[in-house]
């Protein structure tokens, strides 16, 4: 195993805690959405919580600009969406990561992502 997949696998167990710690009273769509944020690497770029990093900008309070069902959609094909609207290729800029598709997730677990997504406050 190289040391950059060794790190990035401890940073991922360490993060399982903090993110597990705050959905345990949460309804069990959004528990599963947190372990999906956990197990498909969110943590790396956008941190335990939400909070945001240098590779990825902070999720917190997206209800403003989401529903489960639009925020499931950007998922399917995160730049094809941003290529379409001009708030979000202003807030991508500046971040060294791409966000990847998650069109290989069944529709089911993009809504528990994005249900966990917008439950960050």
């Amino acid at each position: 195993m190289t040391p950059r997949l060794l790190f990035i696998g401890m940073l991922t167990l360490s993060f399982a805690c903090a993110c597990n710690s705050n959905t345990d009273s949460q309804p069990k769509d959004v528990q599963e959405g947190a372990a999906l944020f956990i197990s498909k690497n969110c943590v790396t770029c956008h941190g335990p919580e939400g909070e945001g990093g240098v590779a990825g900008p902070a999720l917190k309070d997206l209800a403003e600009y989401y529903t489960v069902e639009s925020l499931a959609e950007y998922l399917n094909d995160p730049d094809a969406a941003v290529q379409r609207d001009e708030r979000l290729r202003e807030r991508a800029e500046g971040y060294g990561a791409l966000m990847p598709k998650y069109s290989y997730l069944p529709i089911e677990d993009r809504r528990k992502l994005a249900m966990y997504v917008l439950s960050l406050r």
